[in-house]
């Protein structure tokens, strides 16, 4: 009995390598690839910049409505700006919403909850 490893002929090794070579330009380039992959990510990407920007503005008007239910003369104010209602001989000077500054650690979580609770006016 001989007990000596045997050693695989050329052809066999030749079978095999060509087997993965092919499979490592399926998985690199297949249509589940690492091309494929890589944009996936980046549509993954875009879509979450869209969401923060989405929930800012949704955050932005989520305030000027508490501002304006809690306040008549705010509406009135933007009531007549939009309509250009102005009294006689009056001014009315329309200036962009100014960004807030004075937002809290906390207030940025609670924006970056992609599912919290719509919270209500404080009143």
């Amino acid at each position: 009995m001989d007990f000596s490893p045997k050693i695989p002929d050329r052809k066999a090794i030749l079978v095999v390598g060509a087997l993965l070579i092919t499979g490592v330009w399926a998985v690199a380039h297949g249509p589940q690839g690492i091309r494929t992959l890589m944009e996936k990510r980046q549509e993954i990407l875009a879509f979450q910049k869209s969401n923060a920007a989405l929930m800012t503005a949704n955050a932005q008007a989520r305030e000027r409505i508490c501002k304006l239910t809690g306040s008549e003369s705010e509406q009135e104010v933007i009531i007549r700006g939009d309509l250009k209602l102005g009294k006689k001989n009056e001014t009315i000077f329309v200036l962009p919403p100014q960004p807030d500054d004075n937002t809290t650690a906390k207030d940025k979580k609670d924006e970056a909850e992609p599912h919290s609770a719509v919270k209500a006016c404080p009143q």
